[in-house]
């Protein structure tokens, strides 16, 4: 049995800038546990526990849909949080809406509760997540919020997305540890001179 989920890598250059925005939000939130930049990425269908049985045939299903798209531009851009800034418990980087990845990770869920994964019952919300709040106050957030208004929008990061990855997620103490299965390659986009 593996834990899985299907996520999209982040290039360094778009996780050093998500460092240096959690260093300057960091100060501000009193305990929370900080994703590691190395395990930086954006989800795009958390699968949960898998038999070794069923791997192959995610595989397939994953080779043939990615073979049906080209390589696109993401932008990663401002800062926020789930639920919301009143009740802060998970600190995000977004995504500019951009329509391929939304038809693809829609695709995707549809093709994995086929296969038996459980529907997600939210909209699609691609995002990096930087930390999950346990406790912060409600005056040091606000002064975060009001010194800190350039985060909000700044844009962090754009990259070219190839591929899909398909990772474990191995759960330890110290937080979880993530190893690539496979990477599912998109076709290579058209340039004006070919």
């Amino acid at each position: 049995m593996k834990r899985l989920f299907l996520g999209i890598e982040l290039p360094d250059t778009v996780r050093q800038a998500a460092v240096r925005i959690r260093d300057r939000i960091r100060p501000y939130i009193e305990k929370a546990r900080w994703v590691l930049p190395e395990n930086y990425h954006l989800t795009v269908k958390f699968l949960g526990n898998t038999p070794d049985d069923r791997v192959q045939t995610i595989h397939t299903t994953m080779t043939s849909i990615c073979s049906r798209y080209h390589t696109f531009e993401l932008e990663l851009k401002g800062l926020g949080a789930f639920p919301d800034w009143r009740r802060p418990r998970v600190l995000w980087i977004g995504v500019e809406r951009v329509s391929t990845l939304w038809d693809l990770a829609t695709e995707v869920e549809s093709a994995m509760t086929e296969l038996g994964y459980p529907a997600e019952n939210r909209p699609y919300a691609p995002h990096l997540t930087l930390a999950r709040v346990k406790y912060t106050r409600r005056p040091v957030l606000e002064k975060m919020l009001e010194r800190e208004k350039a985060v909000f929008e700044q844009r962090i990061g754009t990259f070219t997305v190839a591929y899909i990855t398909l990772f474990e997620s191995r759960l330890h103490p110290s937080g979880a540890v993530y190893s690539v299965i496979e990477r599912y390659l998109f076709t290579p986009s058209r340039t004006p001179s070919q």
